[in-house]
């Protein structure tokens, strides 16, 4: 559980004109990563930090396919303790699925459930679905299992009525 309070630290606020995102940090590769509908019309946005220092980032890739951006911060992030990409990790039906995020632009939340789908097939692309609730302002943050590892970055939601708890993230070997 010290390994999830310490990760708090590389999920991040993204600010554009339209709404407010979540986005994280991969210290390895030194890039922020979010989805691509969160900055496909921005080429800078604004970053927060979880001390709500602020700084802004090009967006120097994107996959409107893959519904992935990579965005390149205008300072170096220095953080300890980074969210890390594990080679093929393995998600299985019933692992925990935590989320960390800022919801409709406020402070940062975690909320914690299960892979209900580890490849639930949604417009054509495999996502993991996800029990663990997945609202506005959480796309591009991340999808962490219970031993702190990265396995997905949160995308959508199903929203219609009488139909809740199906959030879906992007699995991170795909991506």
């Amino acid at each position: 559980m010290e390994k999830l309070n310490s990760l708090k630290q590389s999920i991040f606020k993204i600010n554009t004109s339209e709404w407010t995102w979540s986005w994280f940090y991969i210290k390895e590769y030194k890039v922020v990563v979010t989805n691509y509908h969160v900055v496909s019309w921005n080429h800078i946005v604004a970053l927060e930090d979880y001390d709500e220092n602020k700084q802004v980032a090009r967006v120097v890739l994107v996959n409107p396919e893959k519904d992935i951006a990579l965005l390149m911060p205008e300072k170096e992030i220095s953080l300890d303790d980074t969210i890390e990409l594990v080679e093929d990790i393995q998600v299985k039906e019933k692992d925990k699925a935590i989320v960390m995020w800022y919801p409709f632009g406020m402070w940062f939340t975690v909320t914690e459930g299960i892979v209900s789908s580890p490849k639930q097939n949604v417009s054509w692309r495999d996502l993991i679905q996800t029990d663990a609730a997945i609202n506005p302002g959480n796309s591009g943050g991340a999808l962490i299992n219970a031993d702190g590892e990265l396995i997905g970055i949160n995308s959508s939601k199903i929203s219609k009525e009488g139909i809740e708890g199906m959030g879906f993230a992007i699995p991170i070997n795909s991506a």
